[in-house]
């Protein structure tokens, strides 16, 4: 599994071409994450799947928050 955040920021030397330069399709057990502003960028994929962290802010404050009590758990300097 690979991450690539700020799509939006990159630039295609070629026009239509993929962004990344990736295959349209990947083989069976390869994942990409991407992220990118909510702006126009030149990436084509057969199978997208597109989930709109927007769309959960409850949701992601909560891990925000579980994330920073975890690691205060582990680091006793960090305890008040």
């Amino acid at each position: 599994m690979e991450l690539i955040t700020g799509l939006g920021e990159m630039k295609s030397q070629t026009d239509g071409a993929n962004v990344l330069y990736l295959p349209q399709s990947l083989p069976n057990g390869v994942y990409f994450i991407l992220t990118k502003r909510q702006t126009y960028v030149p990436l084509t994929v057969n199978k997208p799947y597109l989930f709109n962290l927007m769309e959960y802010g409850a949701e992601s404050l909560q891990d925000v928050q579980r994330y920073i009590n975890q690691q205060v758990q582990k680091k006793p300097s960090l305890h008040q």
